[in-house]
């Protein structure tokens, strides 16, 4: 699965150097899928660990299902994506 956007992610000049894990997760009807992408900020020679199902926890939690269930997801943007193909296409 990929993207066809461009995210563009700015962090806070507050954040010290180091390295980190950037978590992308998508919630889909069939379950949500998370990745964490190693990234390092600044000058430093630090390691991100490996990524744990801790983490991958982690960044489910800090981002709920709208419905609160995700089972519920798959109906919802179905429709938002008939009614924007309908609006683009008039």
């Amino acid at each position: 699965m990929g993207f066809s956007e461009t995210i563009t992610v700015r962090f806070s000049e507050a954040l010290s150097e180091g390295a980190y894990g950037l978590s992308l997760a998508v919630r889909r009807s069939g379950g949500p899928m998370v990745d964490v992408v190693p990234i390092q900020i600044g000058e430093t020679d630090g390691v991100r660990r490996a990524t744990t199902q801790q983490d991958i926890d982690a960044s489910l939690e800090a981002c709920p299902s709208p419905a609160g269930d995700d089972t519920a997801l798959g109906t919802p943007l179905v429709s938002l994506a008939k009614a924007n193909l309908a609006q683009r296409l008039e």
